[in-house]
C-alpha cells in the first residue's frame, strides 16, 4: 500500500521559505502605483505571499502541538519527518 509521504514538500516549502521572504518583503515595500494593472497585481501577489509566509510556521506549530504525542511513531517520522 502506497502511503503519501509529505517530506519533499515541506523540506522545498522551507528551502524556499528564506529567498520568498526577501522577495515579497522588497516587493511590498519597493510599491509604487502609477496607474499600470501590473503594479496593482505585483502588490496583490506579494501580499498574499506574505500571508502565506506568516501562517505557514504558524500552523506548524498548530499541527505539531496538536499531534505532540505521535510524533515519536515511526508513521508520523516518516510523513513529517521534515517538518521537526
Amino acid at each position: 500500500m502506497n502511503k503519501l509521504m509529505f517530506n519533499s514538500v515541506i523540506r522545498g516549502m522551507l528551502e524556499a521559505y528564506f529567498l520568498l521572504s526577501i522577495s515579497a518583503v522588497y516587493e511590498l515595500s519597493s510599491a509604487y502605483f502609477n496607474g499600470g494593472i501590473d503594479d496593482g497585481f505585483n502588490f496583490m501577489v506579494a501580499a498574499f505571499t506574505f500571508d502565506y509566509l506568516l501562517a505557514l510556521p504558524v500552523c506548524s506549530m498548530i499541527f505539531l502541538w496538536r499531534n505532540f504525542k505521535k510524533l515519536e511513531t515511526k508513521d508520523m517520522v516518516n510523513k513529517y519527518g521534515t517538518l521537526y
